[in-house]
């Protein structure tokens, strides 16, 4: 392994694997950040298992309330979340877009369920707030 500066060089068997660190720059609560993303946040149940249909990635959010975590979410340009309201909802909400079904629950002052429903897949966001953090399970179920 060589690493060279924002660049990692991976040599294994017959294979060269070139990496380069992308920082993100990103504005959440009116702070520019750099970071990599919900990936510094977030990770896989089990990240060996084979896609057969359902994921679940757990994200922690330390230090940040339940809008600044929505924020975060929304502000991820890599996590393809165009669905979701640029403001997050105070209430119940339930709307289309394209051909996707969105939907707000709320679960008390501190726990939100968002989700997005298309023809054979759904994607279901769980925030619940804690006194320190903020926890998100990211959960997709597909027909394929």
């Amino acid at each position: 392994m060589l690493d060279f500066g924002n660049h990692l060089i991976v040599l294994e068997k017959n294979y060269v694997l070139f990496f380069k660190k992308n920082n993100i720059t990103s504005n959440v609560n009116g702070k520019k950040e750099t970071d990599a993303g919900l990936s510094s946040y977030c990770h896989s149940n089990n990240p060996s298992k084979v896609f057969d249909g359902t994921s679940k990635d757990n994200c922690v959010f330390p230090g940040e309330n339940l809008k600044e975590a929505y924020d975060r979410l929304r502000s991820d340009e890599s996590s393809g979340r165009e669905y979701l309201n640029k403001t997050m909802p105070l209430e119940n909400v339930y709307y289309h877009i394209d051909d996707k079904s969105v939907i707000y629950k709320w679960h008390g002052a501190k726990s939100l369920e968002i989700s997005v429903v298309m023809d054979n897949e759904s994607v279901t966001y769980s925030f619940s707030e804690l006194p320190t953090e903020t926890d998100l399970a990211i959960i997709t179920d597909a027909e394929y």
